[in-house]
């Protein structure tokens, strides 16, 4: 099965599940909303030269993103170790189970979605509270520098530098030196994708273990 037979299979697959299929990019076919989405895309869309202009400053955008009512819901049933720490001078937020406290144990690089341009570590506040007292590992929560003040690579490279960092440190941090997990929804997991790159292929580091992506962008 060559590459178009199987996009056209996967495209019959995807139909059949009622989903929806965006195209990957660089093809040359426009690819398609479902009908429900495009009639509530119309009047955005469809908006007059007036309403267009009054666009929303990128504050206003950031401050629409109050994350989705399950998400403020906190389900950690142990007491947690949370402190705010810069580390190479990117600001992070630590989650460590208190009932482990002084042990070693591995790191969970957590990576906060928003369309790379919002979102906060407060924002996965309850997500990154649920993985270190689920999985009794450290999590820490980078609060990296977005676009478009920070074009890309800028949040990459931040998240590089915390990997770096905690190998080096890795005894004062509590943690292995190697075997990192890097984690991340939407925007996050992108970002956790290119950090992950980083570090196999551009810097050739190799300390990555894992990934973990929920409905990577």
């Amino acid at each position: 099965m060559d590459y178009q037979e199987a996009l056209a299979s996967l495209e019959r697959g995807q139909k059949q599940a009622g989903m929806t299929v965006k195209f990957v990019p660089g093809k040359t076919t426009g690819g398609w909303l479902s009908d429900e989405t495009r009639v509530n895309l119309a009047p955005v869309f469809n908006a007059s030269p007036a309403q267009a202009d009054e666009k929303p400053s990128i504050q206003d955008m950031r401050d629409r993103m109050m994350g989705a009512p399950g998400s403020k819901k906190n389900i950690a049933q142990h007491p947690l170790q949370i402190e705010n720490l810069v580390i190479d001078g990117v600001a992070t937020r630590r989650y460590r189970p208190a009932t482990l406290a002084g042990q070693v144990l591995p790191t969970v690089l957590y990576f906060h979605g928003g369309a790379y341009y919002g979102g906060s570590v407060a924002g996965a506040e309850m997500l990154c509270r649920a993985l270190a007292d689920f999985a009794g590992c450290q999590v820490i929560s980078v609060d990296y520098p977005m676009a478009p003040e920070h074009p890309f690579p800028a949040a990459s490279l931040a998240y590089y530098r915390v990997l770096n960092y905690l190998h080096e440190h890795a005894d004062w941090y509590q943690t292995t030196p190697a075997g990192f997990v890097l984690a991340g929804d939407s925007a996050g997991g992108g970002l956790a994708l290119t950090t992950a790159y980083l570090d196999r292929v551009v810097f050739a580091t190799n300390w990555v273990e894992k990934l973990v992506l929920n409905y990577p962008d």
